[in-house]
């Protein structure tokens, strides 16, 4: 039998629920956590305290984020969402995070009935459908995981044995992504249509990038906690060729990509359109090759002081999320939140001194470019007079 404490919420997050349907009083534009049964205690009716860019909480902190982005996915869901319930459940401090991107079915319904007894889950809305690579953002940006991998909603990759593959791959590379290009791979049920459609995808992608990946579109990838916070931070794309970016950027940042066979199964009918999907990753793959990229500034905070030393950032790491980056020069530590808010790093800078002792602390956002050149730095050790931790 429930609490009366969890009826009381749950009846809070119907309401709430409701009005976000239907847009009664509320102009929302940003991304909305719903439901989040690690933290219910703190849920309550004002729909702001849901913005993504509230707090970085770090006392959340999980071995694995498994993050499943969803568009209009309710029958899929009521299937699928329980099996990677029980593959999360198996691998010790896991969360799960479900990412409704706009949909105009009851997936909201179905994933908020599924997730609400599994015990660290998160529910997180689009007001209007931006893209699959928005929707991973959005729960990268939430997760709180050493390790964050995303899957796609009909779990055609098979999660159960790709997980234990990726997290293996992971144990010496950055990146670990699933191939159906590989000899080991299986592939069950592809329609002539997908499979043409992947052929031109990958022929033009040949064309315009060099990349050295058999397979970019495979709809499982994990990530050290790490690579995954800057390079979704940086990610500009949001719908086909997402993927492609970020390995784009993780060769640019010099980080090891690994790949690994799957098994992989169509699940129902096909939804792809060989005409307009074509002309929509074509253009997509166009953009990208041509379009300047201008990451976002990067929320930092910094302490001065020559008290600083060693002890500090190998304490700070302990209470900062998976994948922030602790800069240690010899007077200096800048703290490097990608993927959050300035909010995010407001609270670290109230928190810290009064943990450590501290000076107070400089809050501020530092240019995207020159972030992402230290975490490319961090990555490969390439300066003597900097020290770099990834928390």
């Amino acid at each position: 039998m429930k609490s009366p404490r969890v009826l009381r919420w749950q009846k809070q997050s119907q309401h709430r629920h409701a009005q976000l349907r239907e847009g009664t009083n509320l102009r929302i534009t940003h991304p909305v956590t719903l439901l989040n049964t690690a933290r219910a205690s703190a849920t309550s009716n004002d729909h702001r305290s849901s913005r993504l860019s509230d707090v970085c909480e770090c006392s959340a902190r999980s071995d694995l984020s498994v993050i499943v982005p969803a568009f209009n996915e309710e029958k899929t869901l009521q299937k699928t969402l329980p099996s990677a319930i029980e593959v999360a459940s198996s691998h010790g401090s896991c969360e799960l995070i479900v990412v409704d991107d706009g949909s105009t079915d009851d997936t909201l319904r179905v994933a908020g009935r599924i997730l609400e007894n599994f015990p660290r889950s998160e529910l997180i809305w689009h007001p209007h459908n931006r893209g699959k690579g928005a929707a991973v953002k959005s729960g990268v940006t939430r997760a709180r995981g050493k390790t964050i991998v995303f899957v796609d909603a009909d779990l055609a990759p098979d999660l159960r044995t790709g997980l234990d593959r990726a997290i293996k791959e992971l144990e010496s590379a950055d990146v670990a992504i699933a191939s159906r290009a590989l000899p080991d791979s299986e592939v069950v049920g592809a329609t002539v249509s997908r499979r043409a459609l992947g052929l031109g995808f990958r022929t033009l992608r040949r064309m315009l990038f060099d990349l050295e990946v058999a397979d970019t579109q495979c709809g499982l990838k994990a990530f050290r906690a790490g690579p995954a916070k800057v390079l979704f931070h940086s990610l500009r794309s949001t719908g086909f060729v997402f993927d492609v970016e970020l390995l784009l950027t993780a060769r640019w940042l010099g980080l090891d990509v690994a790949e690994f066979p799957v098994r992989w199964v169509a699940y129902g009918a096909s939804a792809v359109n060989p005409i307009v999907d074509s002309a929509m990753m074509a253009a997509g793959l166009l953009r990208l090759r041509f379009r300047s990229q201008v990451p976002p500034p990067v929320p930092c905070v910094e302490f001065f002081g020559r008290q600083l030393d060693f002890s500090h950032r190998s304490r700070l790491v302990k209470v900062l999320r998976h994948g922030d980056l602790v800069v240690h020069r010899e007077d200096r530590i800048a703290i490097l939140l990608f993927c959050s808010p300035l909010e995010a790093a407001r609270a670290v800078a109230g928190r810290i001194p009064h943990l450590f002792d501290l000076e107070d602390a400089l809050v501020s956002s530092i240019p995207g470019d020159e972030a992402l050149r230290l975490a490319r730095e961090a990555f490969n050790s390439v300066r003597d007079d900097v020290q770099f931790v990834f928390a």
